[in-house]
């Protein structure tokens, strides 16, 4: 009998609390402020490519001075410049760096967020283009409700690196030691089907299905190859024994039970992208969902997934819309104040691993570490509801 799970996402309900946006220092010669521009939605940072080359949101890395900017004065409104001199101008649609073309004059505005801030070019505002996700370009929009704009600037020595999502565990090519997972593709147009990586069979192309337990070609482990190249040193393999492999006749991936594509894992954000040797990433093509065949796509929301370890998905519950209780944390104590009787408090990690069950009448708790939590409230009425909490 088929059943049907909850996967712990970050993109269900919830909302996350941010501290007041400060407005940044002005930079002189003498007095230099640097700040990571962060966008709120995504947590991606602006990062300097080099002359002429567009700009693309990326996660923030505290080596990498490349992401470190400061803003000076231009007449009434600012320009600004990276640490490597090349300041943020405009043309062909698209934002880019150059030490010799003209800098963009920017203005400062509040985001009705009430906490965010706005690059405000013109009449427009700076805007991640597609969605908010890492390697997104940056385009102009004159629609202030869009969830691309709002950013806001965090002073260089404050700056945390953002939490990676846990990894998946490696397993060996025998049965020695295994760990299999549902690979779970977070971007779905079906909000009440979760889809999943499925094996369709030898040389047939992979394809995302609606999760099912009994459904052994659903669930993969991820090998180190034999014959790494770099970071391009992982296998997955099928319960079958079938590999994902990338045909190129058939421009998709496939699961084969002879040949194996060398691939890599890039963490992006809180999510995972799985890139080939030679290509891009796996990603769902001609939209998002169940039924999607795998083809090979630069990174985007198509491409972002997590691995969910067969036992510890959680069964669905019927989950209230409206919010009835409020969540705080602070040096990773999680407050929650509830409006209605509560039966069961429940806290997982991003990776489907519970860490916390409550029934008593304990409303304050230790997260273990930094990262993103999904807390589970279920009511004395029998309701629940979802909410999301970041610990930094």
């Amino acid at each position: 009998m088929k059943k049907t799970f909850l996967f712990l996402t970050v993109f269900l309900f919830g909302t996350l609390l941010y501290t007041k946006a400060a407005h940044p220092q002005i930079s002189t010669d003498s007095n230099e402020y640097w700040y990571y521009i962060q966008f709120t939605n995504g947590l991606y940072v602006l990062e300097d490519f080099g002359e002429d080359v567009p700009m693309m949101t990326q996660n923030a890395s505290l080596i990498n001075k490349e992401q470190h900017w400061k803003i000076v004065q231009a007449g009434s409104n600012y320009q600004i410049i990276s640490k490597d001199g090349n300041k943020i101008c405009y043309g062909s649609s698209r934002f880019f760096t150059s030490k010799l073309k003209s800098a963009a004059s920017f203005s400062l505005a509040d985001h009705t967020d009430g906490s965010s801030l706005m690059l405000r070019y013109g009449t427009s505002y700076m805007n991640q283009k597609g969605g908010q996700m890492c390697g997104k370009l940056l385009e102009t929009t004159t629609s202030t409700t869009s969830a691309g704009i709002p950013l806001k600037f965090i002073p260089v020595a404050e700056m945390e690196e953002p939490a990676e999502p846990e990894p998946p565990k490696i397993s060996s090519k025998d049965a020695s030691n295994e760990t299999w997972y549902y690979i779970y593709y977070t971007r779905s147009s079906s909000p009440n089907i979760k889809p999943v990586l499925q094996d369709m069979g030898d040389n047939a192309i992979l394809m995302t299905k609606s999760m099912d337990e009994d459904n052994e070609a659903q669930l993969w482990k991820i090998v180190e190859t034999g014959s790494p190249s770099g970071n391009y040193k992982y296998e997955i393999i099928n319960k079958s024994g079938r590999k994902i492999y990338y045909n190129t006749s058939k421009s998709r991936f496939v699961a084969s039970a002879s040949s194996f594509s060398r691939l890599m894992l890039s963490s992006v954000s809180t999510q995972w992208a799985i890139q080939r040797e030679g290509g891009s990433s796996m990603n769902q093509s001609g939209g998002a969902g169940p039924d999607r065949e795998m083809c090979n796509y630069n990174i985007d929301n198509g491409s972002m997934c997590i691995f969910i370890e067969a036992n510890n998905i959680s069964p669905v519950k019927e989950v209230n819309q409206e919010k009835l209780a409020k969540l705080y944390v602070n040096d990773e104590v999680l407050t929650i104040e509830e409006q209605e009787p509560v039966k069961q408090i429940e806290i997982y990690t991003i990776s489907g691993q519970r860490v916390i069950t409550s029934t008593g009448a304990e409303r304050q708790f230790k997260l273990p570490a930094k990262g993103l939590y999904l807390v589970l409230i279920t009511y004395e009425s029998n309701l629940s509801e979802q909410q999301k909490v970041l610990v930094k």
